[in-house]
This record gives structure tokens, C-alpha cells and sequence, in this order.
């Protein structure tokens, strides 16, 4: 039953702790029971919640997408001087401001305005009383889904709403394979649960509807590759001196005494041709930022 729990002395059961009690026995006695912490914030978790304050802004509820996340996020960080370099998967290092800036705009330019996507609610509370079969209060399950949204790419008449919750991550990697009894796919396990229950509670699924997903957003810490991509979307290294050469001889392409890259170049570019879609697909492709 999704309502405010009525006990004097309520128990709160968060996701971060059924992770962490299953983690370590030890670490969850330390941080939930003794109230130990440690006496500086971590700058990734820093980092983290900024990133994801610009995302609520730029999904506020309905489908018209809000301030663009790069802009939002460069205003917010003159406030958090306290955020020191990042470092991505491949040991670089990384001004905070810039990465994020970076991160943001390539978010955008590969999902553009996410059109599919009907924000319900942004930063959307989540909490359920649990009883035991005796109708004894044990705690009250609570969260906070970083959004619940409409998917309108697969709702209709006939199945209904396609209901989903986002949940922003900013990591070095992305985990491609969630776990159940990983972090993450335990606080995705616990939204779809709960989750489904609040939404039923407030009308927006029916009676033997449920939370169709939760939509693990990753957002890797890394700049854009800038490398040219071919048609079946490798990455290229830059073309070599011979290939350029190749090229210009299978085109019948005058090439003058002693050429140069800049000057090939210049020549296939100036004929209508990409010189950049010669070079040979590159060993190293990159990890996925999204």
C-alpha cells in the first residue's frame, strides 16, 4: 500500500542499503547503524549530481525538452569549485567543467530531442509500507527514480501506456550486463516493484499493469571521438601518403612531382571527395559514450 506510513517511528529501506548489506555486512553496520561517514565528498559523486541536475531541467515533465544539459551544467559548476579532474577509462585527465560541457553536447547531437519520450514526472519519489503476512509494519521501501516517462514509440489503444523509469549514470564505464544482485540492477529491480505499485496507487497504470522497464542512461566519462566514420561506422585513422595516391590513380586525378598529404588532400577534396574516407579502420574503435 503506496501510502504515507502511519507507524510513530517510521523505517526507511533505501537501495543504497540493500546494496551495501549484501556487499559487505560490515560497511552497511558502519554507514546505516553507527552513522559513520567519511569527512570529504567524493568529487565523481560530485560530479555525478550536477550531471544529473541537468538532465531533470532538460527533461522537465511533457515532451518539449528544457535548457540545453551543456549550458546548465557550465552555470551550475562556477557554484561547485570543489569538483577536481576526472580521469576517463584510459587514465586521461580532465578538467571537470570541460569534460561535462563535452559530454553534454555529444548527448544531444546523438539523441537530439528525444521526441519518443513524455516526461510524467522528473525526480519522480517512490516509497511502499512492507508488511509481513500478519499485517506487521517492517519498513517502508523508498526511492527516487531520476524520472518516470511515457514511451510513446510503443504505447497505444490496444497495450496501453509503455511506462518506464529513467536512472542517469555517469561512470568511467558503462555496464553493459546488469545484474540483478549488481547495484544497479538491484535498484532497478526495486523500481519496477515499487514503482509499479506507486503508479498503480496514483491511476497511471491499470489493475495487472506493471513498470515496463528501467532505462539504465549511462553517460561515460570520456571527450567525443572526433575520427571520420565510415558508412558501416568505423573509425578511420588518417589517410596514408600511398593511399591518397591510390586514390588519385584509380580517379585518373593529375598529381604534380613530390606531393604532399596536405597537398593530395587538397586536390581529391577540391574534385567533390572526402580525402578523410581513405584512411584505414582504426585497431583501436573506442568505447561507446552512451
Amino acid at each position: 500500500m503506496p501510502t504515507e506510513t502511519t507507524v510513530e517511528t517510521p523505517v526507511f529501506l533505501r537501495n543504497s542499503e540493500r546494496t551495501t548489506y549484501r556487499e559487505c555486512r560490515l560497511h552497511w553496520q558502519w554507514k546505516y547503524v553507527r552513522r559513520l561517514q567519511a569527512p570529504t565528498a567524493r568529487s565523481a559523486l560530485s560530479f555525478g549530481r550536477v550531471a544529473h541536475k541537468a538532465l531533470e531541467l532538460y527533461y522537465p515533465p511533457g515532451r518539449k525538452r528544457g535548457l540545453h544539459p551543456a549550458e546548465s551544467f557550465e552555470k551550475m559548476m562556477v557554484a561547485e569549485p570543489g569538483i577536481t579532474s576526472q580521469w576517463d577509462d584510459e587514465g586521461n585527465r580532465h578538467d571537470p567543467t570541460e569534460l561535462g560541457v563535452a559530454m553534454f553536447n555529444a548527448y544531444v547531437d546523438e539523441y537530439g530531442d528525444d521526441d519518443h519520450i513524455e516526461i510524467i514526472a522528473p525526480e519522480m519519489p517512490l516509497a511502499v509500507d512492507v508488511y509481513d503476512k500478519r499485517g506487521n509494519y517492517l519498513c517502508t521501501w523508498v526511492g527516487r527514480s531520476d524520472a518516470c516517462y511515457r514511451d510513446l514509440s510503443a504505447s497505444n489503444r490496444k497495450h496501453g501506456d509503455r511506462l518506464g523509469f529513467l536512472e542517469h549514470k555517469t561512470a568511467k564505464q558503462i555496464e553493459n550486463n546488469l545484474r540483478v544482485n549488481s547495484g544497479y540492477g538491484d535498484q532497478a529491480e526495486g523500481y519496477w516493484w515499487g514503482g509499479s505499485i506507486v503508479l498503480k496507487h496514483r491511476k497511471l497504470l491499470k489493475p495487472g499493469q506493471s513498470v515496463d522497464h528501467v532505462l539504465v542512461n549511462w553517460l561515460r566519462k570520456g571527450m567525443p571521438d572526433t575520427r571520420p566514420v565510415n558508412f558501416e561506422g568505423h573509425r578511420l585513422n588518417k589517410p596514408t601518403k600511398d593511399a591518397l595516391l591510390a586514390f588519385c590513380a584509380s580517379q585518373d586525378i593529375f598529381v604534380p612531382k613530390k606531393p604532399t598529404v596536405p597537398i593530395l588532400s587538397g586536390i581529391i577534396t577540391e574534385l567533390g571527395f572526402d580525402p578523410a574516407q581513405l584512411g584505414e579502420p582504426s585497431k583501436n574503435q573506442g568505447s561507446e559514450l552512451f
